[in-house]
């Protein structure tokens, strides 16, 4: 595990939250409303979740529906205990699963890579969820790691390196990437 500034633990709350994440709306900055009595709960570059329903308040645990240009379905994630993370899943109206992870975003939420390896940085990332995408878990690993080796203070590695981890059945890989980002979310750099 990579060392970083220990965070105090976040409220269990979704309202006025933010997080990064990469499943929904082609991935990017989830923000919730100040209510889940809003109909439109959350969005992200389009996508929104709509009749949202905290489903157990000790846990966090949230479902309801998404809408996006890639279609629509039901989503339920719950957050960690530390509510520096969640973890969930999107299920399209045909029935296909995705995983969602996302790391709430704090005053300081880790570091984009420095500009000078920025573009390549990007590249890992960006190829890392094609191959996701194309059911090539193992190549998408790989990926995720020479990003996050790149710059380990990155969210958007750590997350892609879980998700892509879960892809290849390292339910312990996936659980320790979804911590290194929610230790970034959380630190102060």
């Amino acid at each position: 595990m990579v060392a970083h500034a220990s965070p105090e633990d976040e409220a269990l709350v979704w309202d006025e939250s933010e997080w990064h994440q990469e499943a929904l709306g082609g991935g990017g900055l989830l923000s919730f409303a100040e209510s889940s009595f809003t109909y439109e709960y959350a969005a992200c570059r389009g996508a929104v979740l709509t009749n949202c329903a905290l489903l157990d308040e000790e846990t966090a645990r949230l479902g309801g529906q998404y809408e996006s240009d890639e279609g629509e379905g039901d989503f339920e994630v719950e957050m960690s205990a530390d509510g520096r993370s969640f973890h969930g899943t999107l299920t399209a109206a045909d029935g296909e699963e995705v995983e969602w992870v996302g790391a709430r975003v704090t005053q300081a939420s880790g570091e984009e890579p420095p500009s000078r390896v920025r573009w390549v940085f990007d590249a890992l990332i960006g190829r890392g969820r094609a191959r996701l995408v194309l059911q090539q878990a193992e190549a998408a690993r790989e990926d995720a790691q020479a990003a996050t080796r790149l710059c380990c203070l990155a969210t958007s590695g750590w997350l892609l390196l879980a998700e892509a981890a879960e892809a290849c059945g390292d339910a312990e890989a996936a659980a320790a990437a979804r911590g290194e980002a929610a230790q970034l979310v959380g630190s102060s750099s």
